[in-house]
């Protein structure tokens, strides 16, 4: 789940591999491309346009990207100054890629006199094949982590598809850039390629594609690659040949031997299709765009020299934001900085924030030392123990709580009334707009906690959990997973012969409205995530640091590195424990893409085309946005993880 941002140019053009001969500066090259220009080579495209795609809003695991979706607005709004025709297009699905780009290549790839760029902005992954080699993916919104390859297949595009569409387009020019780690085996990299003249390029048909890193190196969220691509395109930075004309065989060297530079983590690669009838020709941007009446001046912004300096923060408390205030790059350990001053702020949730102005010399690596000061705070209540199992009592309408006699599990009441299902802000995905407003729920029996593996374990003898990389989800009150939602049925139908009541999984509208506990803000504790800590089970950067994740986590520590038992953390406003985080609950529903068309008397949305069923309540494992109320998600109900359980409830009327 590494973020591999993604940047496709379908212009015709493809750029991985080696370095250009910079012996193309010759007089000979320079006369030609003048000669180019002389000869009103501008009008050679008749329209260009550009499909700019960015994902940010990701569920099921991978970490959402906010400087994705800033960046695609940043190269929308370039490209137009260039003369192209932008379609911009953000937060796609599978099946929504697939249709914005047949539409993209209807409308513009008919025309063999125009030059076509897709930028792509968002998750990408490789993956070895099994018979040699690897294949690359763009990874959509809606796609499930790697290890459900079903899942992950239906979400995401393979390079390969990318390809087939490329050469049914009748265009010359088309380029592809990754701004991501990508490997793959579409791209016949080239060592030392030596660029044509400006006047036989544009004749031949191309495929190039540039990557902004190669497979396993992690991309940043604020691109330095797209920050050096617009610089570039925009005249801000010497032309290779100094002729008003950018290729992209120059543009890809220049990208390969600047950005290790700035990040020497990351290494470009670039190169052209392996087809002999599409690795001819080379795409071509003019450097003076519409409106402007010449090449800009060189950017103020700080120029970061081959031989960089680096930054590294060591904090008290450890798990502490670190954040560079005056550039884009986010921080990171050891980055590499130009010379100059850097402003750095350092906070933590129940610390004092504090900012430094530091200054840094040519070459230098410093390491900044800086402890944060405790707030005065009330001291938070200490976690709160799974109780013993109550004395039975029946349920009734005027009863508060009882106790399964079966399996022991506690139940609480939750009042009914109506309320706004979803949410409108900046964190919501798009399947939690637009709110259902009056949805009534009556009043219903909620499991206290999710069903633990001793109580599932009560009627499936032998179920086993497993573990995640060595630590364990098999304890006793730990909540029961790797349970699909068949599964969940099935023990649901053997409890209520046993019980002779009738228990079943809540259905979506029941579940926010008990996981809000009365409130209408993100979280039941408030809106920020970085106070989690003391309510729910979440990712952390522990967690993190042990097993490798490179997705969003919550800032705050909450001392389990995987499942906790049921019970250690807060309760919300109606006594129901781990509503949020610990594992993801199944919910009674089948999945819907919105809430448009949704019952809206609390029942459960039974109708519909998909036969995934709804997930609920983020968890131990993916990034913190999940970790809301309004969040949702769904699965095949044939499907188990080890992040996802359940709890049961039980209607007041009609037991």
């Amino acid at each position: 789940m590494r973020y591999r941002k993604i940047i496709i140019f379908f212009c015709l053009l493809v750029v991985l591999g080696g370095g250009l001969a910079m012996a193309a500066k010759d007089r000979a090259a320079i006369r030609h491309r003048k000669e180019a220009k002389a000869a009103g080579l501008e009008a050679f495209y008749n329209k260009s346009a550009a499909l700019v795609i960015g994902n940010g809003h990701y569920k099921h695991g991978w970490s959402r990207l906010p400087g994705a979706l800033e960046d695609v607005d940043e190269v929308a709004a370039a490209l137009k100054k260039h003369g192209f025709a932008v379609t911009l297009k953000k937060d796609l699905t599978r099946s929504e890629f697939d249709q914005v780009l047949l539409n993209f290549i209807a409308k513009y790839g008919r025309d063999a006199n125009n030059r076509l760029l897709v930028y792509y902005s968002g998750h990408g992954h490789t993956e070895d094949l099994p018979t040699g080699g690897q294949a690359g993916y763009l990874v959509m919104v809606d796609a499930k982590p790697p290890r459900d390859m079903v899942g992950f297949s239906m979400g995401s595009v393979p390079m390969e598809s990318l390809l087939r569409h490329s050469r049914i387009i009748a265009s010359k020019h088309v380029l592809f850039v990754f701004d991501s780690c990508f490997s793959g085996n579409i791209l016949n990299a080239r060592s030392e390629p030596t660029p044509d003249y400006v006047t036989d390029a544009v004749k031949r048909p191309v495929r190039q594609f540039i990557t902004s890193g190669s497979a396993e190196e992690p991309v940043p969220d604020r691109s330095i690659f797209k920050d050096l691509f617009l610089d570039m395109i925009n005249g801000e930075r010497p032309e290779p040949l100094s002729d008003g004309y950018l290729t992209g065989e120059e543009l890809g060297l220049y990208l390969k031997q600047k950005l290790p530079g700035y990040n020497p983590n990351q290494h470009p690669q670039y190169g052209k299709i392996n087809n002999p009838r599409l690795d001819k020709g080379d795409f071509i941007f003019f450097l003076k765009p519409s409106g402007s009446s010449g090449v800009s001046e060189p950017s103020p912004e700080i120029q970061l020299p081959m031989r960089a300096a680096s930054l590294e923060v060591r904090t008290q408390p450890g798990n502490a934001r670190v954040r560079i205030l005056n550039i884009r790059p986010r921080y990171r350990a050891g980055m590499a900085l130009a010379a100059g001053r850097y402003h750095v702020e350092v906070s933590a949730s129940g610390y004092q924030t504090i900012r430094r102005w530091v200054e840094l010399g040519t070459g230098q690596n410093l390491v900044l030392d800086m402890q944060l000061l405790r707030k005065v705070i009330a001291p938070a209540p200490a976690p709160v123990a799974a109780p013993e199992p109550a004395v039975f009592r029946p349920a009734s309408a005027s009863s508060s709580t009882f106790t399964d006699p079966v399996t022991g599990m506690e139940f609480v009441l939750v009042k009914g009334d109506c309320y706004s299902m979803g949410s409108t802000s900046s964190e919501a995905y798009a399947d939690e707009k637009p709110r259902a407003k009056d949805v009534c729920v009556d009043d219903f029996y909620m499991g206290k906690y999710e069903v633990t593996n001793a109580q599932y374990r009560v009627l499936v003898p032998g179920h086993d959990s497993g573990d995640y990389k060595g630590k364990s989800l098999d304890g006793d009150r730990q909540p029961v997973v790797n349970v699909s939602w068949n599964d969940a049925q099935e023990y649901i139908r053997k409890l209520n012969r046993k019980s002779g009541r009738k228990y079943r999984l809540p259905t979506e509208a029941e579940w926010e409205y008990a996981a809000r506990g009365g409130t209408t803000t993100e979280r039941f504790w408030g809106s920020s995530p970085d106070d989690a800590c003391a309510y729910a089970n979440v990712s952390n950067p522990s967690a993190k640091r042990r097993f490798g994740w490179d997705w969003d986590v919550h800032s705050c520590e909450d001392n389990y590195l995987v499942s906790a038992p049921v019970g250690s953390f807060r309760p919300n406003g109606y006594g129901l424990y781990d509503m949020l985080g610990n594992v993801w609950e199944w919910c009674q529903d089948r999945w819907h893409d919105s809430y448009k068309g949704g019952p809206t008397d609390g029942s459960a949305w039974e109708t519909g085309d998909s036969s995934n069923r709804v997930e609920r309540g983020g968890g131990w494992y993916g990034n913190q946005g999940n970790v809301r109320a309004a969040n949702r998600s769904g699965g095949r109900p044939g499907i188990a993880y080890d992040y996802l359980g359940f709890r049961l409830v039980l209607p007041v009327h009609g037991q």
